[in-house]
């Protein structure tokens, strides 16, 4: 479904749409969830296409003033329609999308699951975390503020990764972020 044109179309759409964000939801971002949600998707018999599709259009209406999530799954079903995927598959497609920064059941679609998971995987990672979630609390809020925010996210998201392949991903640092945390608890 997503091969050759539509798949070029898709990826040009995404990074021009994505080329306003601001740093911490860029194309390597988008890329990276991306590959997490191809790598996912195959660990739990998703749907590759639809998963990657979503990841590389979650994030195209950030640069916008309220919900990107809503904003974003209405704007990529309506672009996939234009390129000529069918229907169910844009609808797939939007609910993923959608979904991504909202609380949602474990009766969900497992795209859903899949996009929200890849979406956190790397903001879980020391790495992640240092580069990526910590520096973006501290911008908005402050040092102290935003530290504890950070810290507060890191346990929020990791208590609710839904697929059981996020979960076993997100846990494999478990140890060194704990450990992480409570250094930053200390210092703020």
């Amino acid at each position: 479904m997503f091969t050759g044109s539509r798949w070029e179309r898709i990826n040009e759409f995404a990074r021009e749409r994505v080329s306003g964000n601001d740093s911490f939801h860029d194309i390597e971002h988008t890329l990276r969830t991306a590959d997490a949600s191809i790598f996912l998707a195959v660990a739990e018999r998703g749907d590759r296409g639809v998963c990657w599709a979503a990841a590389m259009l979650h994030d195209i209406c950030k640069k916008e003033q309220g919900d990107h999530a809503a904003e974003g799954a209405k704007l990529a079903k309506k672009f996939l329609m234009e390129i000529d995927v069918d229907e169910p598959t844009a609808e797939r497609v939007r609910d993923a999308i959608h979904f991504h920064n909202k609380d949602f059941d474990d009766s969900a679609p497992l795209e859903r699951k899949i996009l929200w998971d890849a979406d956190k995987l790397y903001i879980v990672t020391p790495e992640g975390f240092r580069k990526r979630m910590m520096p973006y609390w501290v911008m908005r809020k402050g040092r102290k503020a935003g530290i504890e925010t950070a810290v507060s996210e890191y346990h929020f998201f990791m208590a609710r990764f839904h697929t059981e392949t996020g979960r076993k991903e997100a846990g494999k640092n478990a140890a060194e972020m704990e450990k992480l945390m409570e250094t930053l608890k200390n210092e703020a």
